[in-house]
């Protein structure tokens, strides 16, 4: 088992043992070489998985690709604009341009969702 999802937590090997990460609690996973860094914002997690599988994965539970090494939690995003996104901890991630429209698109459509439901 590399990554598996149940009842709204990732289950990852970490350090050789089981550990359990809720989604709400992750901020953005970031690529670093054949790993993945799970930011929480106590604790990051090194995951021996492939980065856009888990991308993949990850896109159903609300997490949005905005670079090619950044995934980040959509819950997680204060702000959002064509070169960055601040996230609510402060921390600050890239957004690229090849991510760039559907970063953009996804907030925009977002915006005006939330702002008719007001």
């Amino acid at each position: 088992m590399a990554v598996s999802f149940h009842n709204g937590q990732l289950q990852i090997i970490y350090k050789g043992e089981e550990c359990k990460i809720k989604l709400t609690d992750i901020e953005y996973i970031e690529a670093e070489e054949w790993l993945c860094k799970i930011c929480t914002a106590d604790t990051n997690y090194m995951c021996a998985v492939r980065f856009g599988k888990l991308c993949y994965q990850l896109s159903e539970y609300g997490f949005l690709r905005c670079h090619k090494g950044y995934a980040v939690n959509i819950r997680q995003v204060k702000t959002a604009n064509s070169t960055r996104l601040m996230l609510k901890s402060g921390r600050i991630l890239p957004v690229g341009r090849a991510y760039k429209n559907s970063v953009i698109a996804f907030f925009d459509k977002n915006h005006a969702k939330n702002n008719s439901t007001q």
